[in-house]
């Protein structure tokens, strides 16, 4: 929960002291407390939170108090108070608030990447037309091509050898 100046108002009466000689003793141990530092320390390489983080953390700990004969009692808050409640609910409205801004960013940068995508479509289609539109004025339209006749001699389309072939680099006259 958190109780300000806490060292302050306990300074006089407290002394500080080694886990090892609270041995045989029982100590009060704050759950909360614990837990809030497990989920913000226990973190997988992504630095995403490790899954149980806070019961492995709690764990690991009182089986180091228990093997040092500590007695711990883990005390968990009651209810909220008001002023806490206050500060969670600010947290969690900025929170939303962001989250809402980053995803409002987030389809701003997608709308702009798919319109820049259509634009260079479109300009790659108007430059092919022009392109064609030139060949055209100029005379120099392609003939299409015909793929009905399996024998067709164009040059985009050379009839098959039906012989074998002579390397290019061989004369048709015989040696000297």
């Amino acid at each position: 929960m958190g109780v300000k100046s806490l060292w302050s108002i306990l300074n006089p009466t407290g002394r500080k002291a080694e886990v090892a000689a609270l041995g045989n003793k029982v100590v009060a141990v704050d759950a909360s407390i614990w837990i809030v530092q497990f989920i913000k320390v226990m973190r997988n390489q992504d630095g995403s939170m490790q899954a149980g983080a806070h019961l492995k953390g709690m764990f690991h700990r009182l089986c180091k108090l228990l093997s040092l004969k500590v007695k711990p009692v883990i005390v968990f808050d009651g209810v909220m108070p008001a002023l806490k409640r206050k500060t969670n609910e600010a947290r969690r409205k900025l929170q939303s608030r962001s989250k809402g801004m980053i995803t409002k960013l987030a389809e701003q940068l997608l709308r702009n990447k798919i319109k820049a995508h259509s634009l260079a479509v479109q300009d790659a289609k108007k430059e092919r037309e022009a392109a064609a539109r030139d060949d055209a004025e100029n005379g120099k339209q392609k003939a299409p091509l015909d793929f009905s006749n399996p024998h067709n001699t164009s040059a985009s389309n050379p009839p098959k050898s039906s012989g074998p072939s002579k390397p290019p680099h061989a004369s048709s006259e015989a040696g000297p």
